[in-house]
C-alpha cells in the first residue's frame, strides 16, 4: 500500500509542476503576443480607416427617444400610410386600374375593395427592385373584399384591380393602405 501512495503521491505531483510551468510560461508569453497583436492592428491601415469610420460615425449620429421610438414601430409594423382612399373608378368589362407608388420598408399592403358588379373581382400585386422582381399575388374577392399583400422595399409596388370575365362594366371603389 506505501508504493501506491508514493505512486499517487508523485503523480499528483508531476501533474502540479505542470501546471505551474504551464502557468509560467503563459504569463511570459501573453504580454509579448499582446503587444504583437497591438502593434499589428495600429500599424494596419486598413483597420485604422475603418477604426476611424466607426468613431466618425459614431460621433456624428445620435437618435433622440422619439427617433429610436420611430424606428422601433417601423420594425414592430406599426406605422401604416394610406395610399388611396376610396377611389372609384368605372371599369369596362374584362378591364382593369393599376396604381403604381414606392415602398420604403418590408411590409404588407392592405387592398379594401367595393364592386357594383357581382362578378369575380380581383387584386393583383406585384413589385420588384434592382435585386429581384415578385411575381403577382392575385386574390379573388368577389364584388367586396378585404386583402394583405406582403412587400419588401421596392420603388414600384403595382397594385391592380380589375374584373377578369365580366360581361358588363361596373364601379369599383377601392382603398390601399401600406403598413410597414
Amino acid at each position: 500500500m506505501s508504493t501506491q501512495k508514493v505512486l499517487v503521491g508523485r503523480r499528483t505531483l508531476i501533474l502540479l509542476y505542470a501546471l505551474v510551468a504551464l502557468l509560467a510560461v503563459s504569463t511570459v508569453f501573453y504580454p509579448i503576443y499582446y503587444n504583437y497583436l497591438s502593434a499589428q492592428t495600429n500599424n494596419n491601415p486598413e483597420f485604422n480607416n475603418l477604426n476611424d469610420y466607426l468613431n466618425n460615425y459614431v460621433s456624428t449620429h445620435t437618435y433622440n427617444n422619439s427617433e429610436y421610438d420611430n424606428l422601433k414601430d417601423i420594425v414592430d409594423l406599426r406605422k401604416n400610410k394610406i395610399m388611396i382612399n376610396n377611389l372609384t373608378v368605372i371599369r369596362a368589362a374584362e378591364d382593369y386600374h393599376i396604381e403604381i407608388f414606392p415602398i420604403q420598408y418590408a411590409g404588407f399592403i392592405l387592398v379594401n375593395l367595393t364592386a357594383s358588379t357581382t362578378d369575380q373581382n380581383f387584386i393583383e400585386v406585384s413589385y420588384s427592385s434592382q435585386w429581384f422582381y415578385h411575381e403577382d399575388y392575385v386574390i379573388i374577392v368577389g364584388n367586396r373584399g378585404i386583402s394583405m399583400f406582403p412587400v419588401l422595399p421596392s420603388n414600384a409596388v403595382q397594385v391592380k384591380v380589375g374584373t377578369p370575365n365580366s360581361s358588363t362594366g361596373g364601379n369599383q371603389t377601392f382603398t390601399i393602405i401600406y403598413y410597414y
